[in-house]
């Protein structure tokens, strides 16, 4: 039985990876200042394994698996690097599952160093009949209850709506706002949707992190125009290996 698992596991994370990318805070003033590192997933042709990892959480039984693999990497971190911050992205998806909080729980121990980052996608894949079933409301709360910050990613795309925000802000620390999502929109039309957003995040006291970041003019646009945020992206410094962090 022992076995079975060992293989089983081997077999369904067989050559996956983490990488980092930081994530700075950036002023008008001084030094831009590493606040936290995103944690990414990477397979053998080093891009995230998306067909994968959407296999991976079609049920409970892998999901486990998968997050018993991931939970052995991120405490390593945790204990190897116990002044840094970490991101951890976990789909909606995933939130159904005992297992994903069975994670969380385990994590708990080190949940200061852990932001839990909830993606933009809705569930695809449930025993429930109705997908109205996943209530993000109380799952925010209760990973707030374990003492984790949470953020949203890609606020105003999918799930993450502008309603998801101003109904659950009370549970949630920070929102993630991707330029990458806008590339054919006009440049201002999408610093002033950047800027509503901003706004917003100030209104709720909470954090904003501009991701997407991949110019010298980009970064400094954002200054410019007083949209003091974190910023995030290939500019800053690409996804590296554990060696990176230091």
């Amino acid at each position: 039985m022992i076995e079975d698992i060992t293989r089983n596991k081997c077999e369904l994370v067989e050559d996956f990876y983490l990488v980092f990318q930081p994530i700075f805070k950036i002023c008008p003033a001084g030094s831009p200042k590493i606040v936290d590192y995103e944690i990414l997933l990477r397979a053998a042709d080093h891009r995230f394994p998306k067909d994968r990892f959407q296999n991976i959480i079609k049920n409970e039984k892998q999901n486990g698996i998968f997050l018993t693999w991931f939970a052995e990497e991120v405490v390593e971190l945790a204990l190897r690097f116990p002044q840094k911050r970490f991101d951890i992205n976990i789909e909606p998806q995933q939130l159904f599952y005992q297992s994903t909080w069975d994670f969380f729980s385990k994590l708990s121990l080190y949940s200061d160093q852990f932001i839990i980052e909830i993606t933009e996608r809705a569930p695809l894949y449930f025993e429930y009949s109705s997908k109205n079933a996943i209530i993000l409301e109380s799952s925010l709360s209760k990973i707030k209850s374990l003492g984790y910050k949470v953020a949203l990613d890609d606020v105003g795309s999918g799930q993450n709506s502008l309603g998801e925000v101003v109904k659950n802000y009370q549970n949630i620390d920070r929102l993630k706002f991707s330029m990458v999502c806008f590339n054919n929109m006009d440049d201002q039309l999408e610093l002033n949707f950047l800027k509503s957003w901003i706004k917003l995040s100030k209104e709720y006291e909470l954090e904003i992190v501009v991701e997407g970041i991949e110019t010298k003019e980009m970064s400094g646009k954002l200054l410019e125009d007083s949209c003091y945020c974190l910023q995030q992206g290939f500019y800053w410094q690409v996804p590296e290996g554990v060696d990176s962090l230091g």
